[in-house]
């Protein structure tokens, strides 16, 4: 059986090891620093064995996801490289791909494959194995971004572990994926934490709390500013380039629109409404 080690157990870690034990997909190795999350682990009875230090988990691991901030994810990779099996495979789960890779890809061991990769799930604010769900990745896009020297066969084994959870594999650049979910994820997440602190300026100029009266349309929109701080700031700070250049697209076309209610251009204004409800019509059927 394939021993699958897991670094890191919040909630994208933890949702993982829900799915890899509950389906059998193999043994399910726990290692994470915070030790309150690694004994709420074994309350929970996410794995079969549990880490205290990832030198112990990655001489056991066949396969090794590191799920942890993107600030350290390369650190962990190098570490855990050092003690991993021949033929070990590791990954990770960060949603920022290019520094990582920048940072390892010239100092990991010859007898280890590392593919990078990103479960892009939805609903997943929360710190803690407590955050984790099963068939988080069901039906989702999971992006793996594979070196140019990455073997076919140690693919193809990583695919087949994340399809048996449910995944649909997306085979892509890393350079591609920084910029995609640096538009899909990083600017929404960046707006989302402007729209808080907005409502904190307006609600002390008005003396009056504003998100008493917001219905779902601001609550859906800030949904994600409950993220946590430390993991966002770092995220980024290593899509840093593509997420300037990402705001100042989506502050055009927020500087037209301002524009066009400024000048009450209503015609201007239907057709810039009417192209958004066309885009998302086609992006999701509904």
């Amino acid at each position: 059986m394939t021993n699958i080690g897991i670094i890191g157990i919040g909630c994208i870690g933890s949702s993982l090891a829900r799915d890899v034990k509950t389906l059998n997909l193999g043994e399910v190795y726990l290692c994470d620093r915070n030790t309150d999350y690694l004994s709420r682990a074994q309350e929970l009875d996410l794995g079969h064995y549990y880490f205290r230090n990832v030198k112990d988990l990655a001489q056991e691991s066949d396969i090794i996801i590191v799920s942890v901030p993107v600030i350290y994810i390369a650190d962990v990779i190098l570490e855990a490289s050092k003690y991993a099996k021949e033929g070990a495979i590791i990954t990770d789960v960060g949603s920022v791909k290019c520094s990582i890779i920048e940072r390892v890809e010239d100092q990991l061991p010859r007898h280890v494959t590392y593919i990078p990769g990103h479960p892009i799930t939805a609903y997943t604010v929360g710190n803690g194995p407590d955050a984790g769900r099963e068939r988080a990745f069901d039906g989702k896009v999971y992006a793996l971004t594979p070196l140019e020297d990455t073997p076919l066969e140690a693919l193809e084994v990583l695919s087949n572990i994340l399809q048996q959870i449910g995944a649909n594999i997306a085979i892509m650049e890393p350079e591609r994926h920084d910029i995609c979910l640096g538009f899909t994820s990083h600017l929404p997440h960046l707006i989302a934490f402007s729209m808080m602190n907005s409502s904190a300026k307006l609600t002390s100029q008005l003396h009056e709390d504003v998100t008493k009266y917001a219905g779902g349309s601001f609550q859906d929109l800030t949904r994600v500013a409950g993220s946590d701080a430390q993991m966002w700031q770092g995220i980024f700070s290593e899509n840093k380039d593509n997420l300037i250049e990402l705001c100042d697209l989506f502050m055009s076309e927020l500087s037209t629109l301002r524009e066009m209610v400024k000048a009450e251009d209503k015609k201007g204004l239907e057709e810039f409404i009417k192209q958004a409800r066309n885009v998302r019509l086609k992006a999701y059927n509904n």
